[in-house]
C-alpha cells in the first residue's frame, strides 16, 4: 500500500463495507489516479473507509431536495389555474401558456447543459439550476404583476433543465 502513496497508479485499495481493507496491483492502464469520493483515514490496518454511511445519507437528501424541488416547480401552477385566473384575468390561453412553458423551456435548455456543465462544472450547474429555481419561484409572489407568471414559468423550465440533465450522471457516479 505504501506504493499508492508515490505513484498513485501502482496500487489499489479495495475497502470493503466491513472496513477491512486490502492491496491490489492494478493493470497499469490508468494515466491518472483516480479518487473516489469516500473519506479515508488511516489507522493501524492501513485505509478504512470514514462515515460512508453518513455521505450517502447527505447524498440522497440532497437528491430528495433537488427532485421535490423540479417537482414543486412544475406541479403548484395547475392546482391553482382558477386562483390564477381571478386574481389576473388571463384567459384560458394564457394561463394553459404557463403550464407549457416550462416545458418548452426544458426541451430547448436540455440542449445546452453539457456546454454549461462544461463551463461551471457539473455540481456549480446544479447549484445555478437550484439558485433560479428559487428566483423562479419567488418571482410568482409578484403574481398579479403582468409578465412575472410567464417569466417564473421560463425560469423555471430552465432550471429544471440543468438540474434534470445532471442530477441522474452524478447519481451514477456516487
Amino acid at each position: 500500500c505504501k506504493q499508492l502513496a508515490k505513484s498513485g497508479i501502482s496500487t489499489a485499495v479495495i475497502v470493503r463495507e466491513d472496513g477491512a481493507c486490502t492491496c491490489a496491483p492494478t493493470s497499469g492502464r490508468f494515466t491518472t489516479p483516480y479518487v473516489h469520493p469516500l473519506s479515508v483515514r488511516r489507522n493501524n490496518c492501513g485505509v478504512m473507509a470514514t462515515s460512508l454511511r453518513r455521505q450517502r445519507i447527505l447524498l440522497l437528501s440532497a437528491i430528495a431536495l433537488v427532485a421535490f424541488n423540479l417537482r414543486t416547480a412544475l406541479t403548484s401552477v395547475p392546482t391553482v389555474v382558477i386562483d390564477i385566473q381571478r386574481a389576473t384575468g388571463m384567459n384560458d390561453i394564457a394561463v394553459g401558456a404557463l403550464t407549457t412553458l416550462p416545458v418548452i423551456a426544458m426541451g430547448v435548455f436540455a440542449l445546452a447543459v453539457p456546454a454549461i456543465a462544461r463551463q461551471l462544472g457539473r455540481s456549480q450547474t446544479v447549484w445555478l439550476a437550484m439558485a433560479i429555481l428559487v428566483i423562479a419561484m419567488g418571482t410568482r409572489l409578484a403574481g398579479e404583476v403582468p409578465g412575472v407568471l410567464p417569466a417564473s414559468a421560463l425560469l423555471a423550465g430552465i432550471g429544471i433543465a440543468l438540474a434534470a440533465g445532471l442530477v441522474p450522471g452524478i447519481i451514477r457516479e456516487e
